[in-house]
């Protein structure tokens, strides 16, 4: 018997602002997903949200992704705004990246 392979937990949609959904671990594994599909698919001027709420791990490597991303965007306006859970607030405090993203309460 053959594993099947995994599936990401990183999905995406977008209209007026671009929604990305992680659910489950934004890890060393998921990371990379995440951010070839924000690069990927962001459309200029449009509010990047990552919803980030149904997640039950940040890794170091997760938070070194949001960073980077974070970064990648130029204008103020498009920072990203996070939708977190206790577990993402508690892993960028952690890493000391809280206050430098915009949080917002629900999509």
């Amino acid at each position: 018997m053959t594993a099947s392979p995994r599936k990401s937990p990183v999905t995406m949609f977008a209209d007026q602002r671009t929604v990305v959904t992680v659910t489950g671990s934004l890890d060393a594994t998921t990371a990379p997903d995440l951010e070839r599909l924000v690069a990927d698919n962001r459309a200029p001027n449009q509010v990047v949200v990552l919803e980030l709420s149904g997640i039950e791990q940040l890794t170091a490597d997760g938070v070194a992704a949001l960073v980077r991303i974070r970064e990648r965007l130029e204008a103020p306006l498009d920072e990203p705004r996070l939708v977190l859970n206790e577990i993402g607030r508690a892993a960028l405090a952690e890493a000391g990246e809280a206050d430098r993203f915009t949080h917002v309460q629900h999509m």
